[in-house]
């Protein structure tokens, strides 16, 4: 098996994956999951490790040399922050127990590699991402699928099997990645 990126855009709604093998992207998909604002403690709990475990799996499956996931969004406004950031500690730590490397990339790096804007919405990332990494075969069916694959991208960038051609907004996106 060749040089393999696992990019992850976390959520508590859905969770986007993404694998570059090679110098392509080899797949994506999501996981899915659902709870409510007054789930108790344990609910949320067990909605956080079904996550983790789901990402798991689909890692698991890769072989990967390098995670890329988005940083804490620190500022972000919406609900939940506390569970999102108990998410990514799982997540992280479970990468970690498997001795693969996590790089973490800010969303407006994300959206900068994918648009050149970083404040580019979610709508315009899903529409470049499909243009730049979709083939028949590959449908890129979310905006958290196409975040994950640019996470990918930029991981296979970063290990020198590059699933793109660099450009001068991509290039000053990679600059202040968080790498391992």
């Amino acid at each position: 098996m060749g040089v393999s990126v696992v990019g992850l855009d976390l959520s508590l709604t859905q969770t986007g994956v993404a694998v570059v093998e090679e110098g392509r992207v080899h797949w994506t998909g999501v996981v899915k999951s659902a709870g409510k604002r007054d789930d108790s403690l344990s609910d949320r709990g067990t909605r956080i490790s079904l996550i983790v475990s789901g990402v798991r799996s689909l890692v698991d499956r890769t072989g990967a040399q390098l995670a890329v996931i988005e940083a804490p969004s620190f500022n972000s406004r919406f609900g939940s922050a506390h569970d999102r950031s108990g998410l990514w500690w799982r997540v992280v730590h479970m990468l970690d127990t498997r001795d693969i490397p996590v790089a973490q990339v800010t969303p407006m790096q994300r959206a900068k590699y994918g648009t050149g804007k970083g404040n580019a919405d979610k709508k315009t990332v899903h529409a470049a991402v499909q243009k730049m990494y979709g083939r028949p075969d590959l449908p890129i069916k979310t905006n958290d699928e196409a975040d994950a694959v640019l996470l990918a991208a930029m991981g296979a960038r970063h290990l020198g099997k590059p699933c793109d051609v660099i450009n001068d907004w991509q290039a000053e996106a990679m600059v202040k990645v968080v790498w391992p």
